[in-house]
């Protein structure tokens, strides 16, 4: 008998965190339908619906990667790397751009904040 759960939430995938419920069976994400009382949850963007294949996707990367093949090269290949390992490269590179190049030359960008889990902290 599969245990299933409606959970009311609110979707994540962009700015106007649009009301919803999760649907959870048997302890796994399957689900994300409209929250109709909800006052923007009466439907629901194909992003939001696609959170479940978003979090359980084989193709999904769970772990960082290292680029093992020079751009151009051909075929690229990639090696899995450790997250101290990784998060070590990107500070090392970073502060490199920095000291060469002046502090204003490292920045992040976003494109959209509909388009990224971290809207919340854009000013």
């Amino acid at each position: 008998m599969t245990d299933t759960k409606r959970i009311p939430a609110f979707c994540a995938q962009c700015r106007s965190r649009c009301g919803c419920t999760a649907v959870v069976e048997d302890g796994r994400l399957t689900g994300i339908e409209p929250l109709p009382d909800h006052p923007t949850g009466a439907k629901l963007c194909p992003k939001g619906r696609a959170a479940p294949e978003q979090v359980y996707h084989a193709d999904r990367l769970t772990h960082p990667m290292r680029r093992t093949t020079p751009k151009g090269a051909g075929r690229t290949e990639w090696e899995r790397i450790s997250w101290d390992t990784a998060l070590d490269e990107i500070a090392r590179r970073m502060g490199e751009i920095s000291r060469d190049h002046g502090a204003e030359q490292v920045a992040f960008g976003v494109t959209t904040p509909s388009g990224t889990h971290i809207s919340d902290g854009i000013a």
